[in-house]
């Protein structure tokens, strides 16, 4: 197993976590969980194609937050 795979499955393990404590505590709180999730997997998908956070975040945020 190479090393972006175990970090793959480590990071996919803690939300697995994550999500088990979400899910225990109520309605709200999954659905927070779940956004985490999303973020979590974009920004996943991004690292491993060694894209650069600055630039993906330039494309989806307006110009006065990167400033």
């Amino acid at each position: 197993m190479g090393l972006v795979a175990e970090r793959r499955a480590l990071r996919h393990g803690m939300r697995l976590v994550i999500g088990f404590v979400y899910l225990a505590v109520g309605w709200w709180d999954t659905l927070v969980f779940a956004a985490i999730v999303y973020l979590g997997y974009h920004i996943g998908k991004k690292h491993d194609n060694r894209e650069d956070l600055r630039d993906v975040l330039a494309r989806i945020l307006p110009e006065k937050f990167m400033r």
